[in-house]
């Protein structure tokens, strides 16, 4: 749901009281890649698969990207954009600051 593609059951754990507000949307969004990102120890491969498969799927394939044709494609398409390409799944990188 809204701009973060929010499931509704990640939404209401979050907080999300008007899912296509904007503001609240992007706000738990951010907040979720957080934790995601804590999660997995800023793995960027790893909360990427889980933003878009889910945690539980990481979690249930041994802290692993799932085997899902989309979830693999995302994280490679993503993952290009913070310059992961050539580096072994699961490396730990650095997130760049966003361009303002």
């Amino acid at each position: 749901m809204g701009l973060m593609q929010l499931m509704p059951s990640t939404a209401r754990r979050l907080g999300v009281r008007k899912p296509y507000d904007a503001a609240e949307n992007i706000r738990a969004g951010t907040q979720y890649m957080k934790e995601l990102m804590d999660m997995f120890g800023g793995k960027v491969d790893l909360v990427l698969a889980s933003y878009n498969a889910g945690e539980g799927a990481v979690l249930k394939y041994g802290r692993n990207v799932p085997p899902y044709r989309e979830t693999r494609d995302y994280v490679k398409t993503i993952g290009k954009r913070y310059g992961l390409t050539g580096r072994q799944p699961g490396a730990q990188t650095e997130v760049p600051e966003p361009q303002r």
